[in-house]
């Protein structure tokens, strides 16, 4: 066997392993694919080669050198279609060329290996056979020359300045990988031959320096500049954070889905887009690395919302930087659990305080209760002894009778504000027992249509026992359903809806009534809050209803939306 078969058959197998090896690198990405397709047809040639050096048939020779078009023929549009996957959507006229360029490569195989015209006999050399072309033999050669001339002229302006020094030293070795076989093959494959100048044929042989340049890449940055996605593989659409790879400068290179959702804009439309769009709080140096940073995403279409962000440069095997990774975390439910958090430790301290305050209150409140009744009955008896004719006295006993049925009624008031301030520095749970959770919500009902007369629309589900305090719980539903009665007023609805979820029962109390302003609705729970006219409420109806619901290990929320309604939903362990 001849040295240049040897080396052929070594080329041929070599580019099937490298080809083997990129796909395994990340086949999802088209460009390692469209890579090792080219690999492959060069092995393909690489292999006739081999089989025509050995062959002593001149027949059998054309038909293997025709046989190999199946593999050089195409590499042409393959790098057509490698440059196009490279710029992406940028480009919609090379896109729009490239089945043109494959259907010019299928006429030049079809004319090739069909007709004498493009191939005639071949001649006996020293290194195997010689190859004497027909006379339309440029033709069949022109799309390949075509396709690889404009890659190679489109080169210097697919990379801008944002890429990495790293990106833009790979990048000339890979413009050295395409022109380098090209200028090989088209001298020792057909310039040659052309003037009947036989010289062993290199050409396919010269395709292994780009697949060595590929795996030398991906060794030594650990990705290929054609797939960017390989190095981005931690991008996994399964995680709940969104990840977004970034160029030096800020620009997004390529994102996961919850990235996207996060800032309410497809992939497609965010690869190309400064991430200080929404994020203008960023650090703009790449160098500069967060762990857990506190900013505000800016959506376009949806209100700010806070997040934790992580970023960190991202570096090649040499210490260069090439771009940032970027770690979004929605806090907006970890926000919402601060918020309770903050509430629960009022509500701590203000039990604290109010039990001193209660009992402190409540003896003079009791002394003072006691002295104004005893002072009503006296007055009364003093009325009843003096005529009523009697114009200065008569006017003085009629006011002072007022003045003391006021003062008594403040009094009331005041204890009644007692007596809730203790119910709720005491809202430690009773003795546990099984309940039906829609029964406690029916007695409640029950109990708050005594004063109203309004529309109450019951939806239960049917629902497993919950072990709680019920006498505590159907004191919470009686307190949401009477500030629901109090919004709607005479017309309104209210609708009750309960249902199982798993290891816990929901009950949704919703009324149509005039709602809550939004800016009001994170003190809804404070202690001595109240949306009502001053003087009416002490505050402590919906703080207490949240002090017994968490006891319970179950937690209370609202949502509002002025003239529209309110809607309290519990959730409570089974």
């Amino acid at each position: 066997m001849h040295p240049l078969a040897i080396v052929q058959l070594f080329a041929s197998v070599t580019a099937v392993m490298i080809a083997v090896a990129l796909v395994a690198t990340d086949s999802r990405q088209r460009a390692n694919r469209l890579v090792a397709v080219v690999l492959v047809c060069s092995a393909h040639w690489s292999l006739c080669e081999v089989f025509w050096s050995l062959s002593d048939d001149p027949r059998r020779v054309v038909q293997w050198i025709q046989f190999s078009s199946l593999g050089w023929m195409w590499l042409g549009p393959l790098s057509l279609h490698i440059i196009a996957e490279l710029v992406g959507g940028a480009n919609t006229g090379l896109r729009r060329a490239l089945p043109w360029a494959y259907t010019c490569a299928i006429a030049s195989i079809v004319l090739y290996t069909t007709t004498p015209w493009c191939l005639e006999e071949p001649v006996r050399t020293s290194f195997g056979w010689g190859v004497r072309f027909g006379p339309l033999f440029p033709i069949v050669y022109l799309p390949t020359v075509v396709c690889v001339s404009f890659v190679i002229a489109r080169w210097p302006s697919l990379f801008p300045p944002t890429v990495s020094p790293g990106e833009r030293s790979e990048a000339r070795w890979l413009f050295a990988g395409v022109l380098g076989p090209l200028t090989v093959a088209s001298t020792t494959d057909v310039l040659l031959p052309w003037f009947q100048i036989d010289v062993p044929r290199l050409g396919s042989v010269s395709l292994l320096a780009l697949g060595a340049i590929v795996a030398e890449s991906v060794r030594r940055h650990g990705f290929f500049l054609l797939a960017p996605g390989a190095f981005a593989r931690p991008i996994l659409e399964t995680l709940r954070d969104g990840v977004a790879l970034l160029h030096p400068d800020g620009v997004i290179r390529t994102c996961n889905q919850a990235f996207s959702r996060l800032v309410g804009a497809p992939p497609a439309e965010l690869a190309g887009a400064a991430v200080f769009e929404w994020l203008p709080g960023l650090a703009r140096d790449p160098v500069v690395e967060s762990r857990g940073t506190e900013l505000e995403l800016r959506p376009h279409e949806s209100p700010p919302m806070p997040v934790s962000v992580s970023a960190s440069p991202l570096r090649d095997e040499q210490g260069g930087v090439i771009g940032r990774v970027l770690a979004v975390r929605d806090l907006r439910e970890v926000a919402a659990l601060r918020n309770r958090l903050v509430t629960s430790g009022r509500l701590a301290a203000v039990g604290e305080l109010a039990a001193g305050i209660a009992q402190e209150i409540d003896e003079p409140v009791t002394a003072v209760r006691a002295n104004l009744s005893e002072l009503r009955e006296q007055w009364r008896a003093l009325a009843i002894g003096v005529d009523v004719r009697d114009e200065l006295l008569a006017p003085v006993l009629i006011e002072g009778a007022e003045l003391i049925e006021e003062s008594g009624e403040g009094v009331e008031r005041v204890a009644r504000i007692v007596k809730e301030v203790s119910a709720f520095s005491q809202a430690d749970l009773g003795e546990p027992q099984l309940a039906n959770v829609n029964d406690l919500l029916e007695n409640a009902v029950n109990v708050a249509a005594l004063s109203f007369s309004v529309v109450v629309e019951r939806c239960y589900a049917e629902l497993p026992p919950v072990r709680c305090d019920a006498q505590q719980l159907r004191q919470v539903f009686l307190n949401l359903l009477l500030n629901a009665l109090q919004a709607v007023g005479d017309y309104g609805v209210i609708r009750l809806v309960t249902e199982a979820q798993g290891d816990f029962v929901r009950i949704r109390v919703e009324d149509d009534g005039g709602g809550i302003p939004e800016d009001q609705i994170e003190r809804i729970f404070d202690p001595f809050f109240t949306t009502r006219r001053t003087g009416t409420a002490a505050g402590l109806g919906l703080a207490h209803c949240y002090q017994i619901v968490r006891h319970h290990g179950g937690t209370i929320t609202v949502t509002s939306k002025v003239g529209v309604g309110t809607t309290f939903c519990i959730r409570l362990p089974v």
